[in-house]
Protein backbone atom coordinates (compact mmCIF):
# COMPACT_ATOMS: atom_id res chain seq x y z
CA UNK A 1 0.00 0.00 0.00
CA UNK A 2 1.00 3.70 -0.54
CA UNK A 3 -0.54 5.03 2.69
CA UNK A 4 1.61 6.80 5.86
CA UNK A 5 0.65 7.19 8.91
CA UNK A 6 1.74 8.99 11.66
CA UNK A 7 0.83 8.06 15.09
CA UNK A 8 1.12 10.56 17.72
CA UNK A 9 -1.27 9.85 20.49
CA UNK A 10 -0.85 11.11 23.80
CA UNK A 11 1.75 9.53 25.94
CA UNK A 12 0.78 6.53 28.93
CA UNK A 13 1.72 8.23 32.02
CA UNK A 14 2.25 11.51 30.94
CA UNK A 15 0.29 14.25 32.95
CA UNK A 16 -0.61 16.25 30.12
CA UNK A 17 -3.92 17.98 31.85
CA UNK A 18 -5.60 18.28 27.90
CA UNK A 19 -4.81 14.38 27.25
CA UNK A 20 -6.43 13.28 30.51
CA UNK A 21 -7.79 9.17 30.54
CA UNK A 22 -4.98 7.82 28.17
CA UNK A 23 -4.32 4.26 29.74
CA UNK A 24 -1.85 1.04 28.80
CA UNK A 25 -5.07 -0.16 27.56
CA UNK A 26 -6.10 2.27 25.13
CA UNK A 27 -1.72 2.02 24.00
CA UNK A 28 -2.16 -1.65 24.09
CA UNK A 29 -5.43 -1.04 21.59
CA UNK A 30 -3.44 0.65 19.37
CA UNK A 31 -0.33 -1.28 19.02
CA UNK A 32 -3.24 -4.02 17.82
CA UNK A 33 -4.52 -2.27 15.31
CA UNK A 34 -0.92 -1.11 13.96
CA UNK A 35 0.13 -4.74 14.11
CA UNK A 36 -2.22 -5.36 11.22
CA UNK A 37 -2.20 -1.77 9.63
CA UNK A 38 -1.64 -2.02 5.54
CA UNK A 39 1.05 0.24 4.38
CA UNK A 40 3.80 2.30 6.54
CA UNK A 41 3.30 4.10 10.10
CA UNK A 42 5.85 5.51 12.28
CA UNK A 43 4.78 6.21 15.99
CA UNK A 44 6.22 8.19 18.34
CA UNK A 45 6.09 7.11 22.12
CA UNK A 46 7.54 6.91 25.54
CA UNK A 47 9.63 3.65 26.42
CA UNK A 48 7.07 0.99 27.15
CA UNK A 49 7.45 -2.57 27.76
CA UNK A 50 4.36 -3.68 25.51
CA UNK A 51 5.73 -1.58 22.95
CA UNK A 52 8.92 -3.47 23.40
CA UNK A 53 7.29 -7.15 22.69
CA UNK A 54 5.28 -5.93 19.36
CA UNK A 55 9.01 -4.47 18.60
CA UNK A 56 10.20 -7.94 18.91
CA UNK A 57 7.38 -9.46 18.37
CA UNK A 58 7.12 -7.90 14.27
CA UNK A 59 10.15 -6.54 13.45
CA UNK A 60 9.39 -3.65 13.72
CA UNK A 61 12.50 -0.77 13.64
CA UNK A 62 13.12 1.96 16.32
CA UNK A 63 14.54 4.92 17.34
CA UNK A 64 14.85 6.02 20.32
CA UNK A 65 16.21 9.41 21.25
CA UNK A 66 16.87 11.68 24.47
CA UNK A 67 15.24 14.87 23.76
CA UNK A 68 14.42 17.93 25.77
CA UNK A 69 10.64 18.04 26.61
CA UNK A 70 10.56 21.89 26.61
CA UNK A 71 10.72 24.34 23.40
CA UNK A 72 12.57 26.47 25.76
CA UNK A 73 16.11 26.44 25.39
CA UNK A 74 17.19 26.50 28.93
CA UNK A 75 14.69 23.82 30.42
CA UNK A 76 16.49 20.66 31.50
CA UNK A 77 13.80 18.51 31.39
CA UNK A 78 14.34 15.62 29.45
CA UNK A 79 12.50 12.55 28.06
CA UNK A 80 13.08 9.35 25.87
CA UNK A 81 11.10 9.65 22.52
CA UNK A 82 10.87 5.99 21.05
CA UNK A 83 10.54 6.15 17.54
CA UNK A 84 8.96 3.03 16.01
CA UNK A 85 8.23 1.50 12.47
CA UNK A 86 7.36 -0.93 10.67
CA UNK A 87 9.81 -0.11 7.95
CA UNK A 88 13.42 0.58 8.24
CA UNK A 89 14.23 4.26 10.02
Amino acid sequence: MDTFFYIDPPYVGANQGHYGGYTQEHFNALLNVLSGIKGKFLLSSYPNEVLDEYRLNYGWFSSDKDMVLSASRNSNKRKIEALTANYII
